[in-house]
């Protein structure tokens, strides 16, 4: 049964692109995926928070989590009824198992309930995802619905062949800067204690910091330009409410305007012509 839903938590995916990145971490890596999820109920929270989506909450149930090398989290965000799934490292402090499975069946399936504390996304792989589907819808609609009036067959113009070529080499560059931004977690955990993350220089943080800083700015530039003009590769059918195409740039246009990409290009700026750090949040006090 775990290999049933460790397989079954790779369709969360919401693209062919996507789905690839999943199998290539789990296959190269040797992982295997347990999941905190229930659909029958929305007891975990997704929450903005700046350049992050954080979930938290209490599942009553999850399968093969304790055992697991990465765990699938579904949540509903920002108090909707829309759902959405993420794939977590599980050696982490924000997953809390009670190993409370005390069910006379099933007992080598390392269930039972789950807290889930400030588990933290980078919105970039939000926004990419959202860029993703579009790009992938649209391009169901113009083999579909989309006419052209000087060629037999939409796919023949060149136009509509060189748009969706560059949006998908600008989406596989934002989506490759976001994975190299995973170094900051990987040198993170590799510090140690709060004393030894004590000693890290402002230099190498700021380092740090401005990956994610440049995978923000990319990511909410790519992912607007692709959401927006797809309707250029799709025509004026595709304007329809009932095609809903127009939601993922709702989407990501409301999401970015709470966190500004304007403040992250002038921070990189500055870091980048005049060797200023950005501004620490944490700061350790010695005793």
């Amino acid at each position: 049964m775990l290999r049933v839903y460790h397989l079954l938590w790779l369709t969360t995916a919401n693209s062919a692109e996507q789905a690839e990145r999943f199998e290539k971490l789990i296959i190269s890596n040797n992982h295997f995926v347990g999941g905190a999820v229930s659909p029958r109920d929305n007891d975990l929270k997704i929450t903005p928070d700046k350049d992050n989506l954080v979930f938290e909450g209490f599942q009553f149930s999850n399968m093969g989590g304790v055992v697991s090398d990465l765990t699938a989290l579904e949540g509903s965000y920002n108090d909707t009824d829309d759902q959405n799934f993420a794939i977590v490292k599980t050696d982490q402090l924000g997953i809390q198992f009670s190993y409370d499975w005390d069910n006379f069946g099933l007992r080598l399936t390392e269930s039972g309930s789950v807290r889930i504390k400030s588990i933290q996304l980078v919105f970039s792989n939000f926004y990419l995802g959202i860029a993703w589907r579009a790009l992938n819808e649209g391009a169901a609609h113009t083999n579909k619905s989309t006419r052209h009036q000087n060629k037999e067959k939409a796919q023949e113009e060149f136009y509509i062949l060189s748009t969706y070529g560059n949006f998908l080499a600008h989406l596989r560059a934002a989506t490759t800067l976001a994975d190299h931004a995973d170094l900051v977690d990987a040198v993170y955990k590799n510090l140690g204690d709060a004393t030894t993350r004590a000693k890290v220089t402002a230099q190498a943080r700021g380092g740090l910091a401005e990956w994610v800083a440049s995978v923000k700015v990319v990511t909410t530039d790519t992912g607007l330009r692709v959401t927006s003009g797809v309707f250029e590769v799709t025509g004026a059918k595709a304007a329809a409410t009932k095609v809903g195409l127009d939601r993922f740039w709702r989407d990501i246009r409301t999401h970015s305007l709470h966190d500004p990409v304007a403040y992250k290009n002038r921070e990189l700026g500055r870091y980048h012509l005049v060797g200023e750090n950005p501004y620490a949040d944490v700061v350790y006090l010695k005793a």
